[in-house]
């Protein structure tokens, strides 16, 4: 891979789950990102609005079917990015290499089970006995 590219921005359309004739899933999905900037009155003003249409492919593809349209995303991009001009904005094509949620906006959840905590492990005084590491009163 060449270059890391990673941009943030929300899903557009519901995701499309598909499989190619070898069974092999396949989702794509639309990202819109909405730059934003402070014009010379100090006013926020909206930039231009880019969208990435995404590929994703196998397990990535399979769990990223599962978000919903107006998710915020972060994806990270591979090296086959290309551009398209429409009307009035401009469109990127990629193969997606990782997604998450952002927290930035809204929570998210964790699906994967917690680890089971590890037995706490004590001393066990050799002669059977009391521990001996401490003195109790009489």
């Amino acid at each position: 891979m060449l270059f890391n590219f990673v941009i943030e921005g929300n899903i557009a359309q519901a995701p499309e789950l598909r499989f190619t004739d070898s069974g092999v899933a396949v989702c794509n999905l639309r990202l819109m990102y909405n730059g934003r900037y402070r014009n010379n009155a100090g006013q926020w003003v909206d930039g231009r609005t880019v969208a990435i249409d995404l590929t994703c492919w196998r397990q990535l593809a399979e769990r990223a079917a599962e978000l919903n349209k107006g998710d915020t995303i972060i994806a990270e991009i591979g090296d086959d990015l290309r551009a398209e001009s429409r009307n009035n904005y401009t469109s990127l094509r990629a193969t997606a290499q990782n997604i998450s949620v952002s927290m930035r906006w809204h929570p998210a959840t964790s699906l994967r089970e917690p680890r089971p905590q590890a037995p706490v492990l004590t001393e066990v005084p050799a002669d059977g006995g009391y521990a001996t590491g401490i003195p109790q009163p009489a």
